[in-house]
């Protein structure tokens, strides 16, 4: 879902939907439905021209919508609502590209094509951040030598800011490498009849129960900011049947 109201495309938006082209793969493109919402916030004549634009342009849904996708407006009403769930309903179902490739083709999490689109964001985020965080040591020494404290608190503080930037990017690696080998394993032993194995939650998120009262991670809803880990496990959940 896309609100109409915004003005520009943001990194964030272009970086998920390109992750989420790569879980769906281009062949099952033609049973996803981009939702434009927020119609009320904007004069028909302007969200009828940015509607174009993104649904002809190459910035974000352009290629989508070329390889299959649809475009449908949703205004608020229940029965716009309703349209778009019909449209859904009346798709063919196809497994997506990452299915296919975890299950069929047995690769791992990082060969996947949505796992080498994620690990090219992280190097390009790590490369980012190193290359400020040497700008601010380089401004820090300076600093130092010219004994200014105020500037020097202030430098240290954003070289800490983004050293733990870099900690989270590595961490948020190993984690959705973890719960993937957990879920995985878990549908191993589920498939053999067995029980199914704990999975470690996310940092700080609270856990819940399953079926069999093992505890499992309680993953955030599917609104904005959530994160594309979030999202694989959920989709892991999905392929090994949990």
């Amino acid at each position: 879902m896309h609100r109409i109201s915004d003005v520009r495309v943001g990194g964030i938006s272009r970086q998920n939907f390109n992750l989420f082209r790569q879980l769906c793969g281009d062949a099952t493109l033609g049973n996803v439905v981009i939702v434009t919402n927020m119609w009320n916030e904007v004069q028909l004549e302007r969200g009828e021209a940015r509607e174009t634009e993104l649904s002809t342009g190459d910035v974000l849904f352009g290629p989508a919508i070329r390889a299959g996708a649809k475009m449908e407006r949703h205004n608020g009403m229940r029965s716009s609502a309703e349209a778009v769930l019909t449209h859904i309903l009346g798709n063919d179902r196809q497994a997506l590209l990452i299915q296919t490739e975890l299950v069929d083709l047995h690769m791992e999490i990082n060969e996947t094509s949505a796992g080498k689109e994620l690990s090219r964001e992280h190097i390009a985020m790590r490369e980012r951040y190193s290359r400020e965080l040497a700008a601010v040591a380089k401004r820090l020494q300076q600093a130092l030598d010219e004994k200014d404290a105020q500037t020097e608190t202030e430098l240290a503080a954003a070289r800490d800011a983004l050293e733990g930037n870099i900690k989270a990017l590595e961490h948020d690696r190993e984690r959705l490498s973890e719960q993937y080998s957990h879920l995985k394993t878990q549908g191993k032993e589920r498939s053999r009849g067995q029980s199914r194995l704990p999975i470690p939650p996310e940092d700080g998120q609270p856990t819940t129960r399953g079926d069999n009262g093992n505890s499992l991670p309680r993953v955030p809803g599917s609104g904005r900011g959530v994160s594309f880990r979030s999202l694989c496990i959920r989709l892991f959940r999905l392929i090994f049947g949990h």
